[in-house]
């Protein structure tokens, strides 16, 4: 009765997602939250634990796209987004409301991705919103536990 509030598939760390199960999956478009899935409120470094895997994802052929909800209360602003983004040579960064799903229908038109083709890896719970949000958009969502 609730599926829209649940991811399609959960993993205990990002790192464990593959580049096979990702294909086996037919996903080569990642959207990505920033505020916990890859970030500690704690600690900013965290984030850096992560450039291999986001490295390997690149080369292996990837897009990625970071989702952060600056405009909403997010704990990091625009200028520090950018400057993450830079240090992780991730040249696509999105600010919007990930809360809602005409927001994620109107990136993949904007972007011209395929909703088929891409997944959101997030955190948050179905509370929150994110996963909702993008389910109702028709894109795919897969939940990570927060790093420490």
């Amino acid at each position: 009765m609730l599926k829209f509030l649940f991811p399609h598939y959960q993993f205990s760390r990002i790192m464990q997602i593959s580049r096979q199960w990702l294909e086996q999956q037919e996903m080569s478009v990642i959207l990505l939250d920033l505020d916990r899935t890859l970030l500690s409120c704690k600690n900013e470094k965290s984030l850096y634990a992560f450039s291999d895997w986001l490295d390997r994802k690149q080369e292996q052929g990837f897009r990625f796209y970071l989702l952060c909800d600056c405009c909403s209360g997010g704990i990091f602003g625009r200028s520090h987004l950018k400057r993450l983004a830079d240090d992780l040579n991730l040249p696509r960064l999105t600010l919007f409301s990930k809360k809602l799903s005409f927001c994620y229908r109107k990136l993949l038109r904007k972007e011209h991705l395929d909703r088929n083709d891409t997944v959101l890896i997030s955190d948050r719970s179905a509370c929150c919103g994110n996963i909702p949000a993008a389910k109702i958009a028709g894109i795919r969502c897969i939940r990570v536990k927060p790093p420490r």
